[in-house]
């Protein structure tokens, strides 16, 4: 079974997910004490990842482990591992798969839709082989790229690959290493 890995050490003094994820991903309403409070209970949580949602993070990290980020950086598999587990806990804590707010937001991940299209739409190079060969159920890149947001929707609420699969698209296009 794939196991929760630590960031490296290396990576430790340099890396804030905290950071990252309110200027990259977070698309909520300002936050306040309370809601940091909650933040850092959720992150820290030692509640087990569920394996359906483990799964759907190894496979995202199989695809997309290694591509280039923004900076043409390699992005790290543990790094995109830790990532997506530390998101699916701080958005979902692995609960809910639509949006608590009543938003569009799908997945363990919170995916928006939207998100995921213009992923699609703006950074083709990370959807190759491994993307069309994982998702040939949907019709791979080509089968998605011209799907509408409510098909987008349906299918990140179904699929939990799918939907860790935009989110890992996300953080990579997104996230800074340093």
């Amino acid at each position: 079974k794939p196991k929760d890995v630590e960031v490296p050490k290396a990576e430790k003094k340099k890396y804030n997910f905290t950071d990252n994820w309110e200027k990259h991903y977070y698309a909520g309403k300002p936050r306040d004490e309370d809601y940091m409070e909650g933040f850092q209970e959720r992150l820290s949580s030692k509640e087990a990842i569920p394996d359906k949602a483990k799964k759907a993070i190894e496979t995202a990290v199989y695809i997309f482990g290694g591509d280039k980020d923004k900076n043409g950086k390699r992005y790290s598999a543990d790094r995109l591992r830790k990532d997506l587990q530390n998101i699916g806990r701080v958005e979902s804590q692995y609960i809910h798969k639509d949006s608590i707010g009543g938003g569009p937001e799908k997945g363990y991940w919170q995916v928006r839709p939207s998100t995921a299209r213009d992923a699609l739409k703006n950074a083709k190079k990370h959807f190759g082989k491994r993307f069309n060969e994982k998702f040939a159920k949907h019709g791979g890149y080509a089968g998605l790229v011209d799907r509408t947001l409510k098909e987008l929707s349906a299918l990140m609420r179904k699929d939990d690959e799918l939907a860790a699969a935009f989110a890992a698209v996300q953080v990579i296009r997104t996230f800074d290493q340093e």
